[in-house]
């Protein structure tokens, strides 16, 4: 017995007509989802009298767990407290204005009383080289302030805070 097809060319070629458009609709679709998510831009946001921080335009759907560490995160948010201010301090001194200078670096005490236990306890030849950097901007900072041995002393006590691990 012989099977003849009862399909015929016209009805075959728009099956595949709509196969390919279904297919080109859904990467149109692909593409312009991906693109949607890689274009996203983080927003600056700055409020007055505040330093600048970004925030992502969109959130994603879920957000990893995070790492657990041997050192608290407040060690890793207060260091980068003291670079900042560490570098507002230097751009006080860098316009000559001591007294500004003076209360940038009082900010800058406070926020080390709140990390240097962790600090000293995980590696305490940093701890010190920071203590002494602290003594010796502190001693610059007098009521006549020398720039240049200020700065350079602002420059050690970076170099210092940067081997914090």
């Amino acid at each position: 017995m012989v099977l003849t097809s009862i399909i015929s060319p016209s009805s075959v070629t728009v099956q595949t007509r709509q196969k390919g458009l279904l297919s080109l609709a859904l990467m149109a679709t692909l593409c312009a989802a991906i693109a949607t998510g890689c274009n996203a831009q983080p927003t600056a946001t700055v409020a007055p009298g505040a330093a600048p921080t970004t925030t992502p335009a969109s959130t994603p759907a879920a957000t990893p767990a995070a790492i657990p560490s041997d050192e608290p995160a407040a060690t890793d948010s207060g260091v980068g407290t003291l670079k900042a201010l560490v570098d507002e301090t230097r751009a006080a001194v860098d316009t000559n204005d001591g007294d500004q200078a003076a209360a940038k670096f009082e900010q800058f005490e406070a926020a080390w009383e709140d990390v240097e236990d962790p600090i000293k306890e995980k590696n305490p030849d940093v701890y010190g080289a920071i203590e002494d950097a602290i003594d010796t901007v502190k001693a610059e900072l007098g009521d006549n302030l020398d720039q240049k041995k200020t700065l350079m002393a602002l420059t050690d006590l970076e170099g210092a805070i940067n081997q914090v691990d």
